[in-house]
């Protein structure tokens, strides 16, 4: 389930009215009620944790907020359900990823997080981005997941 909030999140992205999600309220409880559905699913089979469950590749303005919110859309209930936060960001220049790490720390700490998707238009953006990161000190970063 890649970017759900792509469907719309009423007050949030795709207009005030319209979206797949009624409030942003509707959208964690969404995400949330998928994690159990597909781990209870798992453990019939005999899966569970062994395949991860709740990366959904959130967009960077859902994990940041906007101007209305800057806090960010995800809670602690939320993230606590996720395990580690999948997010996918495009920072324009290249040099705001890390910018945008430490953005994302100080809204939430050390939560694992995963960049799901990410990139920008910069030769060798993999190698790129993890000498910046390495100079960046300790981060929560637990792996990525590049397109080209």
């Amino acid at each position: 389930m890649p970017e759900p909030e792509n469907g719309g999140i009423n007050g949030v992205v795709g207009g005030a009215t319209g979206g797949q999600f009624a409030d942003a309220n509707t959208f964690r409880r969404w995400l949330r009620d998928a994690i159990t559905v597909t781990n209870a699913a798992l453990d019939k089979i005999g899966l569970r944790g062994q395949v991860a469950v709740g990366l959904y590749g959130t967009s960077g303005f859902v994990v940041f907020g906007n101007v209305s919110n800057p806090k960010g859309f995800l809670d602690e209930r939320t993230l606590d359900a996720m395990g580690v936060l999948g997010m996918d960001d495009y920072p324009n220049p290249a040099s705001g990823m890390a910018t945008d790490v430490a953005s994302y720390e100080a809204l939430y700490g050390p939560f694992p997080l995963m960049l799901t998707e990410w990139g920008t238009i910069v030769a060798d953006h993999g190698i790129w981005l993890f000498r910046t990161l390495d100079t960046a000190g300790e981060l929560s970063l637990s792996g990525a997941v590049a397109w080209r």
